[in-house]
């Protein structure tokens, strides 16, 4: 959800090599790299370069539940991410 409380869908396509995390962040908006990710652990961070914004985002994998839990910019926006496997 967005600040104002709506839905607001995202998908992140994350691309790892070693310790290192790219990918795209797609919106309704378009679709806009990841950049400076890291992969440590459970960890990750990573900005998401969406127009002339650099957002911020830091998580946690769970491979319990097979998600990614994210807090996203300066507004601690909180998002859980669940994979969804292409057929």
């Amino acid at each position: 959800k967005g600040p104002d409380g709506n839905e607001f869908p995202i998908s992140y396509t994350f691309k790892t090599s070693g310790t290192a995390l790219t990918g795209t962040v797609t919106s309704s908006i378009g679709s806009f790299d990841i950049s400076d990710g890291v992969v440590k652990g459970d960890s990750l961070w990573f900005t998401a370069n969406i127009k002339t914004m650099k957002i911020k985002n830091i998580g946690r994998h769970y491979a319990d539940g097979d998600s990614i839990s994210l807090r996203v910019g300066t507004r601690s926006t909180h998002t859980t991410l669940k994979r969804v496997v292409d057929k």
